[in-house]
């Protein structure tokens, strides 16, 4: 049987469509954009998804059964559901459905760090030969096309921004609190350590530190 392609490289895999037109909103270009037809394309798929359905066939005819499923009614529902989120914003009671976008769209950001859980040598993880099936692509262009989509590329915003820009044209630019921190203490992430740039005051030289909370003070090292 005739799978089609089954083995690729990154730049593969990280291919899109040519477009017609990007997709723009509220002056951010997000990813993916509109063909010849009008109609919208979704990002680093020109290859990826026939990959994708070839690797499936093979799959099938080799092990004749059908691939893993896990059904959307196994997932716990959410909380408003969409009646109680309707009924809250026709009673002008906006704040869940506020929250839940910016919660969304936050924890879509820290899809960017799937690229960092890649196995170079995967194979040595396996008895059988991984060659031409999608396990043998997740450090060849798939995880990092997920991370791509998930929190954006260079100037291309990825789903965290559209998330934020769905809400905030559905609320009419809502004040909302960055809730990078609370989530990642909610899921058991450390704090974010960030850069700070602190002043010698003997030779007025900048230097970097990396600080978790406040800044600590630093003595230069040129200093007597």
């Amino acid at each position: 049987m005739s799978f089609g392609e089954l083995n690729f490289d990154s730049a593969d895999l990280l291919a899109s469509h040519p477009y017609r037109e990007p997709l723009i909103v509220r002056g951010v270009r997000c990813h993916g954009g509109f063909d010849e037809s009008g109609s919208y394309v979704p990002p680093r798929t020109r290859n990826r998804v026939p990959a994708i359905r070839a690797w499936q066939h093979r799959y099938a005819d080799e092990f004749g059964a059908p691939l893993l499923d896990r059904p959307l009614a196994a997932t716990p529902g959410n909380y408003p559901n969409v009646a109680q989120a309707k009924h809250l914003i026709r009673n002008g009671v906006r704040e869940p459905m506020i929250e839940t976008l910016t919660r969304i769209g936050t924890v879509e950001g820290f899809g960017a760090g799937i690229r960092f859980g890649a196995i170079e040598d995967i194979q040595r993880h396996f008895v059988e030969d991984l060659r031409g099936t999608a396990t043998a692509h997740l450090v060849r262009g798939l995880y990092e096309a997920h991370a791509r989509d998930e929190a954006g590329f260079e100037d291309e915003a990825g789903h965290r921004q559209m998330w934020w820009a769905a809400r905030d044209i559905a609320f009419e630019n809502p004040p909302v609190e960055d809730a990078t921190e609370r989530i990642r203490a909610a899921m058991g992430i450390p704090p974010k350590r960030r850069r700070q740039r602190s002043a010698c005051s003997g030779c007025k030289r900048w230097r970097n530190s990396i600080v978790s909370g406040r800044a600590t003070s630093m003595r230069c090292s040129r200093r007597r």
